[in-house]
């Protein structure tokens, strides 16, 4: 059963694709990529509009519509053109393939995909709605934009059920319709190589790429694919469009990122009108759908860690005679420079800056004819990227209180990778494509099996990281069973459990139990108006033979 509604989800999506190849006249790996930003969008303004029920059905209904109308159309006719997109579908099938074997049966292992990137996904298939109030999330994690939850959602009523699963599944085919802009038809082994390079490089950066909620990883590759079209294919904006609004979806630093793709799009094309108009459509596109999100957040009183944030507390931030901020300072400027661009090798930043200083001077010298494009690109991305440390050290001196309350700089690769290795695979791609033909054709025939083989190990392995327990000393999936068992003897569909003493930090138990239960309530730390409402109390006790307590409080 969930293959078949994998496989009829992928059906819907190639129905859309087919679609956006024919209306943006473009290849079908990018109809793909714009199907899949396009679903997202929709699925999320039909959110705000309070309408995702109905909005879904119809994108999978007309999706499979399509789909059938593409598998007449190829029956019928058989151009050449043809046969290259029924390439480029086997491909992205083989790919969705590998998307399920590695997500099959994972469990959340980070505390992020309790907190709120996979709780986020089963509440709006359980309520159909976005957040109104903070029973089930911390209202600080409201704020947060999500786009990618979205994208489950058309999954899940495509299953009609909520599946840990199938979220990592949808997750995933976003991340892959984003490098099929890589792939071409005419040329599958370059396209096999430049894919697996893709993945190699991503897995080294962020870990595993499929078995993850967090969407960093996934920020990181819409920019990298709307980049790459920028630079191969700008003079077709309308490409873009789609992309770089729901790049703006998926995190709240997206907004930042979709406006630099937009800039970029207009310095490299800035004799095109067209390119011209798109972005500026694009980028007022972005900020209406942002303020409806900002006009949501705040009518329902959700926070954000960026009020944390002012010009005051910013200047004291980087006044270089505040002592208080000298050791944050001196962290963080270590950070940019000697901590790790990727986890199994830790390459140090500093030499992933002088690759790229090697490969853009590389490309000048050998290519002068694209040198004034290939410049443009590299000085938007560094005057981006100094913006974006300025950023991140606000949120690691101010928001983190690095230096203080904690000793040192937090998930700093993972934030800043959003940005940089877009820049990595841009660099290396671009050198890569202006390789003479022979000599490319040479270095793939000896490096490929290595590389696909890599590729698959990396992602595979990332499956069994993933199976881990989650908390062992909490016993969390053993609490689980527990209440379940219990919870299941209840009468009525309107319980709740009371927590009482659960092990410090409480979070680590309480927000899971709240996604595992949802709609139920789970209630920590309980007034005493809650306690007497509560059909079931869960103790953690001082007992070593018997360190949890049952108790049933309604009869």
């Amino acid at each position: 059963m969930l293959l078949l509604v994998c496989l009829s989800f992928c059906c819907v999506i190639i129905g859309w694709g087919f679609v956006f190849s024919q209306l943006l006249k473009s290849n079908f790996s990018e109809g793909l990529f714009n199907t899949m930003s396009f679903l997202g969008l929709v699925m999320f303004c039909s959110f705000l509009f309070a309408i995702p029920k109905l909005i879904a059905l119809i994108l999978l209904a007309t999706g499979g519509v399509f789909f059938l109308i593409f598998i007449y159309s190829s029956i019928q006719n058989k151009p050449l053109s043809l046969k290259q997109d029924i390439i480029t579908i086997c491909f992205f099938l083989g790919l969705s393939i590998v998307d399920l074997v590695v997500v099959y049966g994972l469990k959340f292992r980070s505390i992020d995909d309790y907190s709120f990137w996979g709780t986020i996904s089963k509440y709006l298939f359980v309520f159909n709605q976005f957040p109104i109030n903070a029973d089930y999330i911390h209202p600080n994690f409201l704020s947060y934009i999500p786009g990618m939850a979205s994208v489950h959602y058309l999954l899940y009523t495509l299953a009609n059920k909520y599946s840990q699963t199938l979220g990592y599944f949808a997750q995933g085919l976003v991340l892959i319709s984003a490098f099929m802009v890589l792939f071409d038809p005419k040329n599958v082994s370059r396209s096999i190589i430049y894919l697996s390079f893709c993945f190699v490089l991503f897995t080294f950066a962020y870990g595993t790429v499929f078995a993850r909620m967090e969407v960093d990883a996934y920020v990181a590759a819409y920019l990298f694919a709307i980049t790459w079209l920028i630079y191969k294919k700008g003079d077709v904006p309308q490409l873009l469009i789609l992309p770089i609004l729901f790049l703006s979806l998926i995190k709240e630093i997206g907004l930042l990122f979709s406006i630099a793709a937009i800039v970029l799009l207009i310095t490299l094309e800035k004799t095109n009108r067209k390119a011209l108009i798109y972005g500026i459509w694009a980028g007022l596109a972005a900020l209406a759908i942002k303020l409806s999100w900002k006009i949501h957040v705040a009518n329902h009183g959700f926070n954000s860690f960026s009020k944390a944030v002012s010009v005051q507390s910013a200047g004291a931030a980087f006044n270089p005679f505040n002592t208080y901020y000298h050791e944050a300072q001196i962290l963080y400027f270590k950070a940019v420079l000697f901590s790790s661009f990727d986890y199994l090798i830790r390459t140090p930043y500093i030499l992933m800056y002088s690759l790229i200083a090697g490969l853009w001077y590389w490309l000048v010298k050998t290519f002068p004819m694209d040198k004034v494009r290939i410049n443009r690109l590299m000085t938007i991305f560094i005057i981006v990227a100094m913006l974006y440390l300025v950023m991140l050290y606000s949120l690691q001196a101010i928001v983190f209180d690095v230096g203080h309350t904690n000793r040192k700089i937090l998930d700093f690769h993972r934030y800043y990778n959003m940005l940089f290795l877009p820049w990595v695979c841009i660099s290396a791609f671009i050198a890569l494509d202006n390789l003479k033909p022979q000599a490319l054709n040479s270095l793939l025939s000896r490096t490929s099996l290595a590389i696909i083989s890599l590729t698959l190990i990396f992602l595979f392995a990332g499956k069994i990281e993933r199976e881990k327990k989650f908390y062992e000393p909490n016993q969390l999936y053993q609490i689980y069973t527990l209440l379940s068992k219990s919870t299941a003897q209840l009468t009525g569909n309107n319980w709740s459990i009371c927590l009482l003493n659960p092990p410090k930090p409480e979070y680590t138990v309480t927000m899971p139990l709240t996604y595992f239960f949802m709609p139920h309530r789970i209630f920590y730390p309980a007034t005493k108006k809650q306690l007497a409402s509560c059909d079931l109390s869960l103790e953690w006790t001082e007992d070593k033979a018997n360190p949890l307590k049952l108790h049933y409080l309604v009869a």
